[in-house]
């Protein structure tokens, strides 16, 4: 899955650096991101919200090993 945005790509590594997701989720976020240029920010839609609750449950299986 591709980053969408500048800020979900410094969101991903923050999270990344306290622990709380994989830096391999992260490394294979980029892999996947396009060269071009990310908007600052996008719209909030659903399918954010779905990421957001991704990063979570993925944070509660990291913590629970």
């Amino acid at each position: 899955m591709p980053f969408k945005s500048q800020a979900q790509r410094r969101l991903f590594y923050a999270k990344a650096s306290k622990g709380e997701i994989p830096e391999s989720t992260v490394k294979r976020w980029e892999e996947h991101t396009p060269k071009k240029k990310l908007p600052e920010h996008v719209k909030e839609s659903l399918y954010l919200r779905g990421i957001e609750d991704a990063l979570q449950r993925l944070g509660e299986k990291t913590n629970r090993r």
